[in-house]
């Protein structure tokens, strides 16, 4: 009972572990705006902050989506108060940004997913939004051929309204929990690093999209290509980087991660190119 006291109390006796295999592990709560805006905050146009805190000010940004929007808006938050925009987020998890769908997953807002997605939609058009990021693991929802139309409608509506949409390809999914394979590939004295993975799972579950995100460039909206971001010079999608575990579990950016995008999103804000500083 003692031993077992002694090895609860000092959480597993974390010191017998090497420094850097406890900070890859600790990675699992680097995480952050893990909103979930219910359909009455979205009605009442209640949404999480970014940025820029002053209520005097217009709301610029907004991203929209299931969990994995959830995971980079940090960097987006980040580049907000950089460039004192005022954003919000309007996400809620297993929810897809999509008019008229219903999201029947686990924690997903099931049979009040439709009329949350209108009050988003509503308060895009109200508040005169400037730009729209989507996000979700587009491939929770659906075959391409029934999602074309969904999230082609809604690309619609939000660009009738005069914001701009950017749409973000998935990350790529390790499948595996990083932090803890991280951690235990240290403490055997192996390489972090040689965990990267290959392109082709993301080929596999993501290729059949491109058909959808083509039709979406036709149409005026940006596509953004988020695994690019994570590619080293040997064609392997990182995991960890720079001593850095990149995602929280086995599929969800940690905070680090989401600051890999920095490059992908700053072009937005910036006054020289099409972003939501373009205006003033």
């Amino acid at each position: 009972m003692v031993l077992g006291s002694g090895i609860y109390f000092t959480k597993g006796m974390s010191s017998r572990f090497p420094a850097k295999a406890l900070i890859y592990s600790n990675y699992r709560n680097d995480r952050a705006f893990l909103n979930q805006i219910t359909l009455q905050q979205a009605a009442a146009g209640q949404f999480a902050e970014l940025g820029a805190q002053s209520s005097d000010q217009p709301v610029e940004i907004l991203i929209w989506g299931d969990s994995h929007a959830m995971a980079v808006t940090p960097v987006l938050d980040e580049l907000c108060r950089r460039f004192s925009v005022r954003g919000v987020q309007a996400t809620h998890s297993s929810t897809a940004p999509l008019l008229g769908y219903v999201s029947n997953g686990a924690y997903g807002l099931k049979e009040h997913s439709p009329a949350y997605s209108k009050s988003i939609v509503d308060y895009i058009s109200q508040r005169h939004i400037k730009t729209v990021i989507l996000a979700a693991v587009w491939k929770n929802y659906g075959p391409p051929s029934s999602l074309d139309a969904s999230l082609t409608s809604t690309v619609q509506a939000i660009l009738a309204s005069g914001a701009r949409v950017y749409v973000l390809k998935d990350v790529p999914i390790p499948g595996f929990d990083v932090p803890r394979h991280a951690a235990l590939t240290v403490y055997h004295q192996g390489d972090p690093a040689k965990l990267a993975i290959p392109p082709d799972k993301y080929r596999v579950d993501n290729g059949d999209f491109e058909f959808i995100f083509d039709h979406l460039s036709k149409m005026g909206a940006t596509v953004l290509e988020t695994p690019l971001y994570f590619l080293n010079s040997n064609g392997l999608y990182d995991v960890v980087r720079d001593d850095k575990a990149l995602y929280r579990d086995s599929h969800h950016l940690s905070v680090e991660g989401s600051r890999l995008l920095v490059p992908m999103f700053e072009p937005l804000f910036r006054p020289s190119e099409t972003g939501i500083l373009l205006d003033r």
